[in-house]
């Protein structure tokens, strides 16, 4: 990144799938935050004729790109090749921001030199909204390579982004990852810099029916599986958590294959093939998992022991090394910061 006398430009990727109703609120958010430097929208949408009254209404800083591209990746790419700005971040048309999201983020990654980050989110199915209160201290904490791969700590629509970086590692358009396409990326990204989060509850991620977030959805899980055993055939293997592959083994068990059921089988069996754990210790993880589809009498026993995971992780979760109260980025120290580190 060369050097800046100014706050660090930002451009913001819009994801539209075909959500027109929620879209307003989304591109009102971002129109809302208190960043002093320069905020430009870059609106990914498919056309159809119930978009024309809201890019009629479009404002200077929004560019309108329509695209036939399908999956979540492809759109960003599409967004990527426009976008031309210091950091990019990146929202889905159903989701909406805190005012002060941007101007803390950016604060984050001045004083930690970090490559990303994510905040917490919120995540919600009834409106009206309301955000949290309470927080006052802007705390960062490093994000792991394990906790990237294993956990639900990144949502794109909470993240920002080197955006040099992002262009060229771009997002991997492959059928069977539609969906966790983010999940590679950012699995890329932490190869080429620090990911860090800032603990504050800044982005709100609604939950609906038929949304990756909804509960019991068997087709993320897998194919999230299918991204880290594809690492693993590369040789990738210091950083695979055993409790993490676990806990998405059992998650893919409790839940319910889809409505094409041989596909998620195919899914299961493209990435338990000896690459994750070991040829027959892969073998027993897809007959648990077959085990489990076919017959729902295990799937009591598999929450219990989800459910104590849990509470155990949660009680040895560390507390942010990192802390600091100033969320105004510092004038000119975005492109120094990233040239030191």
């Amino acid at each position: 990144m060369p050097e800046t006398s100014h706050h660090p430009s930002v451009g913001v990727i819009v994801l539209n799938h075909t959500r027109v109703e929620t879209l307003p609120e989304a591109l009102q958010s971002i129109e809302a935050q208190d960043y002093e430097g320069e905020i430009n929208v870059y609106l990914v949408y498919r056309e159809i004729p119930e978009m024309a009254g809201i890019l009629s209404g479009l404002g200077p800083r929004v560019t309108a790109i329509p695209t036939s591209a399908m999956d979540p990746g492809g759109k960003r790419n599409v967004g990527l090749d426009r976008a031309t700005e210091d950091l990019i971040a990146f929202i889905d048309d159903d989701d909406f921001w805190h005012p002060a999201k941007v101007r803390r983020q950016v604060d984050a990654l001045v004083n930690s030199g970090a490559a990303a980050c994510c905040t917490r989110y919120v995540s919600f199915t009834r409106v009206p909204f309301e955000w949290p209160t309470g927080e006052s201290v802007a705390a960062v904490r490093p994000v792991s390579e394990r906790e990237v791969a294993f956990s639900s700590t990144i949502a794109m629509s909470s993240s920002i982004c080197d955006g040099e970086l992002l262009r060229n590692l771009r997002f991997t358009e492959r059928a069977e990852w539609r969906g966790v396409d983010d999940l590679d990326l950012w699995l890329r990204v932490h190869e080429h810099g620090q990911i860090v989060c800032l603990e504050e509850r800044l982005t709100a991620i609604r939950i609906h029916h038929g949304s990756l977030g909804a509960r019991g959805r068997i087709t993320p899980e897998l194919r999230g599986l299918n991204v880290i055993a594809d690492r693993r055939r590369e040789g990738k293997r210091g950083w695979v958590s055993a409790i993490g592959l676990a806990r998405r083994t059992i998650d893919s068990a409790i839940a319910r294959p889809g409505a094409d059921a041989d596909k998620d089988l195919d899914l299961l069996l493209m990435s338990y093939d000896g690459s994750l754990i070991g040829h027959r210790a892969d073998r027993m993880v897809v007959a648990l998992v077959r085990a489990s589809w076919r017959s729902r009498a295990i799937v009591p026993i598999l929450r219990w022991i989800r459910r104590q995971e849990y509470r155990i992780r949660l009680a040895l979760m560390p507390k942010p090394p990192m802390k600091f109260t100033d969320t105004t980025a510092r004038e000119g120290q975005w492109g120094r910061d990233r040239q030191a580190g």
